[in-house]
């Protein structure tokens, strides 16, 4: 995958850019058709989909992030809020 490079410590619209272009990607779309308000089952995004965001949100923001994180923020635009918000906490496991 080829999504936009952030910084180390991304805030909630980087993370919602990266998120937008790396679905968007995996979905063969163009990134203005991605909805960050819609939810991931809506655009389209399986389990399998899910995991592969997932692994690289971990490597992007060198977190353990929780296998059902997509379920408990369901849309591009919470998931990055609430990765905006961890991304500003001392701990590595979310």
């Amino acid at each position: 995958m080829t999504a936009t490079p952030i910084s180390s410590q991304p805030n909630q619209e980087q993370l919602i850019t990266y998120c937008i272009d790396f679905v968007a990607e995996l979905l063969d779309r163009a990134p203005d058709q991605i909805d960050p308000n819609a939810k991931f089952s809506r655009i389209g995004i399986d389990s399998a989909m899910s995991v592969q965001l997932i692994v690289a949100l971990e490597e992007l923001l060198d977190l353990e992030l929780a296998p059902d994180i997509i379920e408990a923020f369901p849309s591009i635009s919470s998931l990055a809020a609430h990765l905006a918000i961890l991304g500003n906490r001392p701990a590595n496991i979310a």
